[in-house]
């Protein structure tokens, strides 16, 4: 079954739900607030890889061993949220 991304209009958390596609946009509560008023975010599918640029570079969210990600030039992942 497919994971879809919703965001509560109450207190603007994203969360995720695993349900089939033949029902994704069936009523589900926020698991923050409880709220009922959710909207679907639409993003793109994460294929488990890393995305590469035609030079090599990566632009992916794996960890590196400095304790950031690869894609965050702060080192501590708070600009991307990881």
């Amino acid at each position: 079954m497919p994971v879809y991304e919703y965001r509560c209009t109450d207190c603007l958390t994203v969360f995720e739900v695993r349900r089939s596609m033949s029902a994704p946009e069936q009523a589900e509560a926020c698991p923050h607030c409880q709220g009922m008023q959710n909207m679907r975010v639409y993003s793109a599918p994460n294929l488990g890889g890393v995305s590469h640029s035609s030079s090599g570079e990566s632009y992916g969210h794996e960890h590196s061993h400095g304790g950031g990600c690869a894609g965050c030039g702060s080192g501590n992942c708070g600009s991307c949220h990881h």
